[in-house]
């Protein structure tokens, strides 16, 4: 297992999270800011529910599945135990797997919170690995806890005896302790040890079974959402909205915990210029918003292809462009596939829709080559690329993704039930084969072929 992550290697990791790693969702949010700001490293997770920030210690990868925000005391004998239960979740998942966030959560009193003064003024001179060298020697000696035991440990620890003690002298260590006291009593925390784990609230000292229980659970649900457009550095933040409840006697709805939810079908409508593949009585229509340069986009026509040969004419598919800004290809790519549908249709997009999914690295080369394959001619494409060509059909599209709670790609609606991101082929497969039931039902009922799509959704929800 390696030790606790060094400011350089953080750095390289936040880099690798917000930058480098190429997610299918759009970059220069307000909440891609709030995690990375020029000049300072932040940690992932600053506008969380249970927020984390970089004048957090911390151990673990900053971007594993699950994280685990420890409110603690050096003065508690149950976080004394509790702490020894970390250690054990860490020895047996791995720094990869589970961060630890420490948050100070002692007694107001002086005596009984000079240890966690203590503590932050060591992280305050030696970051993130004299604290926790500290932090063991304290919890080891809880009856030790003075001013003499708190000069030897920062000298154990590595540190520079004086600084120390001009940090102990400082008002920083003590505001961040007081801060962190503030914050835990705003989530709903009544005393320590109290865990988040990814948001989800365990208090006291809870047996490792109900740990593993938790933990587990976690990292299948982050495992889950790698097959969706959330980028890495999105992970804990959404677990914590899926998981953390704020307290008070009414739950504002908007707090409500809330679920992948497959079921609700949605009245999206389908445009006449829409690209479809598959036979016009079809029972089952999957319209996919998509970005020809997305990862997911091109994993997940894999699974299409599947679900087509499994359900044969049963189902057609509708492509909706939703080129994103973070790929560079993108609105280039789709101002090809539009000229080709512009052309002949529905035949010449989709040859150009898979020629293009197919391209490893869709630049200006391979996008010519696409272009020439389907008998466009390169020049005029790259004319209509300059004048930003089908700009209002484009503009409509990523409007109306936005609308119905589907921004980043792929994202799928299966007789308008929304499936968002390149999921397993189960999960399509066990919509569609409900969607066969339903609209085999509303044949039977009359439904014409042409109107089966509209009646299907007509009564679904709108924006």
């Amino acid at each position: 297992m390696r030790g606790p992550a060094t400011p350089t290697d953080f750095a390289l990791a936040v880099c690798l999270g917000v930058f480098c790693l190429g997610a299918c969702q759009e970059s220069g949010s307000k909440d891609d800011a709030e995690n990375f700001e020029l000049g300072e490293v932040r940690v992932p997770g600053r506008s969380a529910g249970v927020p984390v920030t970089i004048e957090n210690p911390y151990l673990g990868d900053p971007f594993a599945a699950v994280t685990i925000v420890a409110f603690s005391s050096f003065s508690c004998e149950p976080c004394q135990r509790a702490s020894q239960s970390i250690a054990a979740i860490r020895e047996k998942y791995g720094d990869d797997v589970v961060r630890v966030v420490w948050k100070n959560f002692p007694p107001t009193a002086l005596e009984k919170r000079a240890a966690n003064d203590a503590a932050m003024a060591a992280f305050a001179v030696g970051g993130n690995e004299a604290f926790w060298k500290f932090h063991e020697t304290a919890f080891t000696n809880p009856k030790a806890q003075n001013d003499g035991s708190f000069k030897k440990w920062a000298a154990e620890a590595g540190l520079d005896v004086e600084a120390f003690q001009m940090q102990r002298l400082d008002s920083g260590p003590r505001a961040q302790v007081d801060f962190d006291i503030e914050l835990a009593k705003r989530l709903g925390a009544v005393s320590a040890p109290h865990f988040y784990v990814n948001g989800y609230s365990l208090t006291g000292v809870p047996p490792m079974q109900k740990w593993h229980e938790v933990i587990d659970r976690e990292i299948r649900a982050v495992d889950m959402l790698k097959h969706t457009s959330t980028p890495p550095h999105d992970y804990y933040r959404f677990r914590v909205g899926e998981n953390y409840h704020r307290p008070g006697p009414k739950m504002p709805p908007q707090y409500m915990r809330r679920r992948l939810d497959t079921e609700t079908v949605w009245h999206l409508p389908l445009a006449a210029d829409d690209p479809i593949r598959g036979s016009s009585d079809a029972l089952v229509t999957i319209v996919e918003f998509g970005d020809f340069q997305c990862p997911h986009t091109r994993k997940a026509a894999g699974t299409l292809k599947q679900l087509t040969d499994n359900f044969g004419d049963r189902i057609r598919i509708v492509w909706k462009d939703n080129p994103l800004s973070i790929h560079d290809s993108a609105r280039a790519a789709a101002v090809l596939g539009r000229m080709a549908f512009e052309d002949t249709g529905n035949d010449r997009f989709w040859k150009a829709h898979d020629a293009m999914l197919d391209s490893e690295q869709l630049d200006a080369r391979a996008l010519e080559r696409v272009a020439e394959s389907v008998g466009l001619d390169w020049g005029q494409v790259q004319e209509r690329i300059d004048q930003e060509a089908f700009a209002a059909k484009l503009t409509a599209n990523k409007q109306l993704a936005r609308q119905y709670q589907s921004p980043g790609t792929p994202a799928f609606f299966i007789n308008g039930r929304r499936l968002p991101g390149d999921q397993p082929i189960e999960r399509f497969q066990d919509i569609v084969a409900a969607e066969v039931g339903r609209a085999q039902k509303a044949r039977r009922e009359g439904v014409e072929p042409a109107r089966l799509y509209e009646t299907l959704v007509e009564k679904g929800k709108k924006p």
